[in-house]
């Protein structure tokens, strides 16, 4: 063991230490603090088991990922970390990072939050999925945002909202689905917040169309936003398609 990882303590022969509390009765030296229960190694150090003696008391710097307190070495708990040897605590981890549980040897740094996660909170141990209707997308999110109308995020996790197809609109936001335009309504067009109501002339009988069709010659639709064309009585024509009204026989 070099220098830079213990410091060692030579004790009288006579000297009184208890093991099983890792203290010894003796007074301050080089690498100890004393304590009114005992004397233990200085913070960021602590003593193994292995290392007593009745002659030689060594302390051990703590290693990355853990901490010492002047007896024992701990690992760092979950949402903490340690980067260097020798640490008498372990630093927090910021909001959009974490650190897992703590293993046997602790964690030696913080993870980021990857997209579509976030961490809002110190001392996090694991980083949050957005929940539907939200996404993150940068990396060391603290929060999720609200995908906008004419958008959604159908699964949890998402880093981009995708938009409404063709058919379909959303005008709120924070949504987890697009709804089909009714029957006698049309969307073109992708993202929409509405959809477009069938002119006269014109009809959609099914939901979730992007086009309204048009009526074929010999029927007609005089009023907008219908499913069905209607066809020219008796007694009267429409050679076009897409028209209004019929025209009376000559």
């Amino acid at each position: 063991m070099d220098a830079s990882s213990a410091a060692t303590l030579n004790i009288a022969s006579s000297t009184a230490f208890n093991c099983g509390q890792a203290s010894v009765q003796t007074g301050g030296s080089l690498g100890w603090d004393t304590l009114s229960h005992g004397t233990y190694c200085a913070p960021g150090f602590y003593v193994p088991d292995r290392r007593w003696s009745y002659s030689i008391i060594a302390c051990e710097r703590a290693i990355a990922g853990s901490y010492a307190d002047g007896a024992e070495q701990h690992p760092c708990n979950s949402g903490t970390f340690s980067d260097a040897h020798g640490q008498s605590s372990c630093q927090k981890c910021n909001n959009g990072l974490f650190s897992p549980a703590a293993a046997a040897s602790g964690s030696r740094f913080c993870h980021e939050c990857v997209y579509g996660k976030v961490s809002g909170a110190a001392i996090a141990a694991v980083c949050d999925d957005c929940p539907v209707g939200k996404v993150s997308p940068v990396m060391k999110g603290v929060s999720c945002d609200d995908c906008g109308p004419g958008t959604f995020a159908g699964s949890e996790g998402q880093y981009k909202c995708a938009s409404c197809t063709a058919g379909t609109f959303q005008k709120l936001g924070g949504q987890s689905s697009c709804s089909d335009c009714a029957a006698g309504k049309a969307q073109p067009g992708a993202a929409a917040t509405s959809c477009v109501t069938c002119p006269i002339g014109k009809v959609q009988p099914l939901s979730g169309s992007p086009v309204c069709d048009r009526c074929l010659p010999g029927y007609v639709q005089p009023a907008a936003g219908q499913k069905k064309c209607l066809p020219c009585p008796g007694g009267y024509v429409q050679s076009k398609a897409g028209q209004a009204e019929c025209q009376e026989c000559e």
